[in-house]
């Protein structure tokens, strides 16, 4: 149990509550990096102060905080001793055990749980719940905390009943002191749901998890918006296992009632969109507001992206030589984009829209009678209980609401082993008569007869080109079917609304300014002839090449309905052994955030990596455009861009959010429409695809 209560008041404090609260705060939105900053220099404050000494129990009710933050990172031996730590505290100071004494009992019953260590665990619960009741009686919060504890410790053990006591009683209390609604009480329902699971009981287990999810989804309706980009992911890591023990409860049942399946497929469109399409929503109504403060507050916000960015290709030893607090420009930053999101009349015009349900009817009624949607779910191995691989769900609707569901239970291989053979074989032009039976031959049957599929990737789907299978027979999936991919099936209902496109930006053959970087002179020819075609459609065009084709020139023709991007791109990888900086950017930021591992390469890059110097050359015209600096873009008419570059659809995969790459950076940019690349692909190859298609 993390947050224990102060025993004085802000203004004794000297700053040390507002501290701890400040790391609480990061706590919850999963921030850990920034929760422990604030609670050392809380525990810092408190050392030096005259109100709160080392042995005193609001210093160890802050150690506690701390220790529960570094349980839920993963480091358990830290946390460990630090619990034991305090216990041993006070087993010197008290002369009876008291209520904080059991509430560190609790927490460290709860980390021996995570740990395997189940007999020290029933040793530190039954202690805790002797103390609890002795001192506050068998209805406070606190007691009810524990009781939790123990029906996960009879959950763990396998005894199943006991564990249906412990946490019935816990349901009781918590429902009397929270409310139904409130997340205290969902918790426990959701362990309640598991237990059921466990014991087979799936049709309760389900009913319980339905309740769980739509009060976790009305939580993130009403405050996700408010958070920022970083907030929102490291959110979303910390709650999805919900929604992910769900899908993976599902997945083990053949047979599945609709009325579920089109649960699920409403719940993957809410929480998707959420993560993506408000943000969007939100930038362009402030672009097109009148309000001069609101508008002076978001340039403020993009300047300190644009510094954030410069910084960012400085080492630690740099950026301390110049005074530079990176952390502190990072909150900065995210303290701009939340007050951006939490303009009142923006803010609420957002959320409405984002709360309009697309159910399976509504969605249904968008699709033709040829068509049909396929909504992929990778569960994690974490959210399995009872396997040890990850595994993926696949949900088909059809035109008349019917939904049928696909499983694949091999999920670590078809991210590993089979992945690998299928990337070879499309590298080396090797024939593939495996990937088709590894990742769509289930799929067939519920496709049926269906030429046009809509399709939302997760995991592993965002790295394959269905259409690139062979077919049994002979030929190849691109002969039978038109693909349409959707960042979530909300988008379903944003298609078919044809708008002429007569405005198109066209760049190409950068001038890159170092023999090193391979230059491209197929995409000259490409360019000119994508120029001359669209020209000859009645189209206004803009050809940049060579030393034209600039970063800056992304940024002055934003306005243009097609935006075309002929050069090289990059994702690295893994960023692991890399000591120097790569692209301009220092290797230790890349690992934090994976939109600076992305990008495009635009006259002048060949320079800048040759004489990279962050203080002597703007990142918005160093000619490495990462996708953290295409984020921060907007292009309120564009309706496609097109990336004819290597490896532009890749980027970090983040099960439930799509790819944190180009392709997300352009689409919080507000681009509805993009045409990427899986692979590195030959200049020639791709000018002749580019002209010809």
């Amino acid at each position: 149990m993390a947050g224990q209560i102060f025993e004085l008041n802000e203004h004794e404090s000297g700053g040390i509550i507002t501290q701890n609260n400040r790391a609480m705060l990061r706590q919850t939105l999963g921030n850990h990096t920034d929760a422990e900053t604030y609670y050392n220099a809380a525990l810092t404050l408190a050392e030096n102060s005259k109100v709160m000494r080392e042995k005193s129990n609001n210093y160890q009710r802050m150690m506690a905080n701390l220790a529960f933050m570094h349980q839920e990172k993963g480091d358990y031996q830290k946390a460990e001793s630090i619990y034991l730590d305090i216990l041993e505290q006070k087993r010197k100071q008290l002369k009876s055990k008291n209520a904080d004494y059991a509430h560190i009992l609790n927490n460290l019953a709860a980390l021996y749980l995570l740990m395997n260590k189940n007999e020290l665990a029933r040793q530190n619960l039954k202690e805790a719940l002797s103390v609890f009741e002795q001192k506050l009686g068998d209805e406070h919060p606190a007691y009810a905390h524990s009781l939790q504890n123990t029906g996960i410790y009879y959950r763990i053990t396998g005894e199943y009943e006991q564990a249906n006591v412990a946490l019935n009683k816990c349901l009781a209390l918590k429902k009397n002191i929270y409310g139904a609604q409130h997340p205290e009480y969902t918790e426990t329902l959701e362990q309640q749901a598991i237990v059921q699971w466990l014991k087979g009981e799936t049709l309760a287990a389900q009913d319980m998890y339905q309740k769980v999810l739509n009060a976790e989804l009305e939580y993130i309706q009403n405050f996700m918006p408010a958070m920022s980009e970083a907030e929102k992911s490291r959110y979303w890591a910390r709650n999805r296992q919900k929604f992910n023990r769900y899908y993976a409860l599902l997945a083990q049942n053949d047979q599945v009632d609709q009325t579920i399946l089109q649960t699920v497929l409403t719940y993957q469109g809410q929480t998707k969109a959420l993560l993506m399409n408000v943000s969007d929503k939100i930038r362009s109504l402030i672009l097109s507001s009148d309000d001069i403060q609101l508008l002076h507050l978001y340039h403020n916000w993009v300047d300190t992206k644009e510094l954030l960015m410069q910084y960012y290709g400085l080492s630690k030893e740099e950026l301390a030589e110049q005074k530079v607090n990176l952390d502190s420009l990072k909150r900065k930053s995210e303290d701009f984009e939340r007050q951006l999101s939490e303009n009142s009349d923006l803010f609420n015009t957002a959320i409405d829209d984002q709360k309009k349900i697309a159910d399976a009817t509504l969605l249904a009624t968008e699709l033709k009678s040829n068509e049909v949607l396929v909504e992929f779910i990778r569960i994690e191995p974490e959210a399995t209980l009872n396997m040890n691989t990850a595994s993926y769900l696949a949900l088909v609707l059809h035109t008349n609401e019917s939904i049928d569901h696909v499983n694949w239970k091999n999920g670590d291989d078809m991210d590993g082993k089979y992945y690998k053979y299928y990337l070879n074989a499309i590298i080396n032009y090797i024939e593939d008569d495996i990937s088709y039976g590894v990742y769509w031959k289930k799929l067939d049957e519920a496709i049926g007869s269906a030429d046009r599929i809509y399709l939302v990737a997760d995991g592993i789907y965002h790295q394959i080109n269905p259409l690139t299978f062979k077919k049994p027979t002979s030929g190849y999936r691109i002969e039978d079917h038109k693909i349409v991919h959707l960042t979530n099936n909300k988008d379903l209902m944003k298609q078919g609304s044809d708008q002429k496109l007569n405005s198109a930006l066209i760049i190409g053959n950068p001038a890159f300014g170092n023999s090193e970087i391979t230059p491209l002179p197929g995409t000259a020819n490409e360019t000119r002839a994508i120029n001359s075609t669209l020209k000859s459609n009645g189209c206004y065009t803009t050809l940049l090449q060579g030393g034209e084709a600039t970063e800056a020139a992304l940024r002055l023709y934003e306005d243009n309905n097609i935006i075309h991007v002929a050069t090289h791109g990059f994702f690295i990888r893994d960023t692991g052994n890399k000591q120097a900086a790569a692209f301009g950017i220092q290797p230790e930021y890349m690992v934090d955030n994976p939109l600076l591992r992305s990008g495009l390469l635009m006259a002048g890059a060949g320079e800048t990596m040759e004489n990279y110097d962050p203080m002597m050359r703007n990142s918005a015209t160093n000619g490495i455009v990462t996708s953290y600096e295409i984020l921060n873009l907007n292009f309120p008419k564009t309706k496609m861009v097109v990336l004819s570059a290597c490896e532009t659809g890749l980027g970090e995969i983040r099960s439930g959010e799509g790819v944190y790459g180009l392709q997300r950076a352009f689409q919080v940019a507000g681009v509805p429409q993009l045409v990427m690349s899986l692979w590195k692909v030959d200049d020639n190859a791709t000018e002749q695809l580019m002209k010809n298609d």
